[in-house]
């Protein structure tokens, strides 16, 4: 699949043609990018999506992650972007709650959140631990944060990318056009 993607040792992103993505796109993720996507949503055929690249090459389509012990959805999202990204909402009113899955006590919120209400993380804060508890092991969240191919890549292209620290083998961040991973999923059906 066609990708822009910058490694956080690189000083600008690279278009790559044959980039892996991930298998993890959880039913959640899946409804939600439905809902999101054209008449229905906010997010155009001609957007991308951004996502983590992972020491094993491969790039996850949005952001995903779980929620800490006595922690908030839209903070657990926030945390999540920040750690796999590099990005944050600026206030929590920008997080658009997209789909909420219940199955017995598991519980997935996905969200999406357009780049420009995003602010990236500040290089003091790249080395930060945000939380030292255990996810929650029910409770997971997912974001796809979107824009126009020339803000996405005004991001990718920035001097230096920083996300918190965490434990996840992220590398780099990538971009996705959202018509690709539309027909992607329409091949899954």
């Amino acid at each position: 699949m066609n990708a822009y993607v910058r490694r956080f040792d690189r000083k600008e992103s690279t278009e790559k043609k044959d980039q892996k993505i991930s298998a993890y796109f959880p039913p959640p993720m899946t409804k939600a990018f439905w809902k999101a996507v054209g008449d229905k949503g906010a997010i155009r055929d001609s957007d991308y999506v951004l996502g983590p690249i992972y020491s094993g090459g491969d790039m996850q389509i949005g952001v995903t992650g779980g929620v800490a012990y006595h922690e908030a959805f839209d903070k657990a999202v926030s945390r999540e972007l920040g750690e796999e990204i590099g990005l944050v909402p600026k206030r929590k009113e920008d997080l658009n709650k997209l789909y909420k899955n219940r199955t017995g006590k598991k519980i997935m919120q996905v969200y999406d959140c357009f780049i420009n209400d995003t602010t990236p993380v500040l290089d003091h804060q790249h080395s930060a631990k945000i939380t030292t508890e255990k996810d929650t092991p029910d409770l997971k969240v997912g974001c796809f944060v979107y824009g126009t191919k020339s803000t996405i890549l005004k991001f990718l292209n920035q001097d230096k990318i920083y996300v918190y620290h965490s434990d996840d083998n992220i590398v780099g961040v990538g971009a996705i056009k959202v018509s690709d991973v539309w027909e992607a999923l329409e091949k899954k059906k």
